[in-house]
């Protein structure tokens, strides 16, 4: 599990998170791809995602 490198501001605060390889949104411990970005695969978003993602 990844370490917080800066300061903690704020814990769940955050609905939906937008990156450049898709659409999520935590849930729990993990988070739930809305959707992905074109030609980005499951695959590519596992291996670049420091967290467990569902689809």
């Amino acid at each position: 599990m990844a370490a917080l490198t800066l300061p903690l501001t704020a814990l769940a605060c955050v609905d939906r998170v937008i990156t450049e390889l898709g659409v999520f949104d935590p849930s729990g411990d993990h988070f739930r791809c809305v959707e992905r970005a074109p030609e980005i695969t499951e695959e590519t978003i596992r291996r670049l995602t420091g967290a467990p993602v569902t689809f």
